[in-house]
């Protein structure tokens, strides 16, 4: 480790003179970008947007799972055309949006979407 890596490493507590070795630094997980659904539909509707709205879920014949994976990482399943329903796994973003964490209708089940959803959270916890 250089001088200049020293440098930027937090002091030690018990000997200031020596910093605190970068791999005894943990990372302090991020906190949830939301603690419900209840609080992604607020967020949703107060930027304006209507991705939970009963009009919009009847017209994509959409359901929402209540199950919120690492604060930001939900299901939706649509049933197209064909009458099929499928699954998608969707990400509340900070300021309210909804976006794809996955390819539309990707997952054939509602299990193979929740796991993806909880993959992904455990990745960017």
């Amino acid at each position: 480790m250089t001088e200049t890596d020293q440098r930027d490493l937090p002091p030690n507590p018990h000997d200031p003179h020596r910093p605190i070795a970068a791999d005894a630094i943990q990372k302090r997980p991020k906190p949830p970008r939301f603690y419900s659904m209840h609080q992604v539909m607020v967020a949703n509707a107060n930027a304006g947007l209507y991705f939970f709205d009963a009009d919009t879920l009847r017209f994509f014949r959409s359901r929402v799972s209540d199950i919120l994976h690492g604060g930001r990482y939900f299901t939706t399943s649509e049933r197209g055309p064909d009458g099929i329903r499928a699954y998608t796994v969707r990400e509340a973003m900070p300021d309210g949006n909804i976006a794809k964490a996955s390819e539309f209708q990707q997952y054939q089940t509602w299990s193979g979407a929740n796991a993806a959803a909880q993959r992904l959270a455990t990745q960017h916890a």
